[in-house]
C-alpha cells in the first residue's frame, strides 16, 4: 500500500536546496557592491557568485534525471572557466602592482596622454 506521504515532494528540502545558492549569490552580489575599489575582495565576490551558479548545476542534476548528464558537464566547464579568470586577473593584479605600487582602482583610473 502507498502511502500519501511517499508520493508528495519534500518541498522543505528541496526549498532549502535552492535558498543556499540564492544566499550564496546574493553574498557575492553584495561583496561587489561592497568592496567595489579593492580588487581582491572583488575578484572573491565574483568567485563566490560563480561557484554558487555551479551549485544549481549540480543540484540539478540531483534533482531532473533528463538533465543529469548535461548539468555534470557543464559542472567542470564552469570551474575552469573560473579558474582562468582567476588566474588572469590575479596576473593583472601583480603586473599593476609592480606598475603603481597599489592594487586599489583609484590608482588605474589616471589616463595617461
Amino acid at each position: 500500500m502507498v502511502k500519501v506521504t511517499d508520493i508528495q515532494p519534500n518541498f522543505v528540502f528541496e526549498v532549502s536546496l535552492v535558498v543556499a545558492p540564492m544566499l550564496m549569490f546574493i553574498m557575492g552580489l553584495a561583496g561587489i557592491l561592497w568592496y567595489r575599489y579593492d580588487v581582491i575582495r572583488l575578484f572573491i565576490a565574483i568567485e563566490l557568485m560563480i561557484l554558487s551558479a555551479n551549485l544549481v548545476f549540480a543540484q540539478a542534476a540531483y534533482f531532473y534525471t533528463d538533465i543529469h548528464l548535461a548539468s555534470q558537464a557543464l559542472v567542470p566547464i564552469v570551474l575552469a572557466v573560473a579558474a582562468c579568470e582567476a588566474s588572469v586577473g590575479l596576473g593583472l593584479l601583480v603586473v599593476v602592482y609592480r606598475a603603481r605600487g597599489t592594487v586599489e582602482f583609484k590608482a588605474l583610473n589616471q589616463l595617461k596622454g
